[in-house]
């Protein structure tokens, strides 16, 4: 019986740029969809992809305000924040930026 990696499963989840930075931008405040284009700067087809699997995985979440979506991080997405922080200071720290 092959074991599972917590940590691969976990990268397999997470570990695309736009779904980081997704996760990133929505850790400040809720966004709509044309709000988390902008400022992740990837096209419309690429943002809709990722928002969806990142909805499927419940990592966020969205409501419907004045016939638009909003996004935002549920607490499964929050507790990555930390995470993502540290793998910051770590780019940082090594110069990998």
């Amino acid at each position: 019986m092959k074991k599972i990696c917590p940590i691969t499963e976990s990268i397999k989840i997470i570990g695309t740029k736009p779904r980081l930075l997704i996760i990133r931008y929505l850790s400040d405040s809720e966004k709509s969809f044309n709000d988390l284009r902008r400022v992740c700067m990837i096209s419309s087809r690429t943002l809709s992809i990722n928002l969806k699997y990142l909805l499927e995985q419940k990592i966020i979440d969205h409501k419907s305000m004045d016939n638009k979506n909003i996004y935002f991080l549920t607490q499964k997405g929050k507790e990555l924040l930390p995470i993502i922080k540290k793998l910051g200071n770590w780019g940082l720290k090594w110069k990998v930026c």
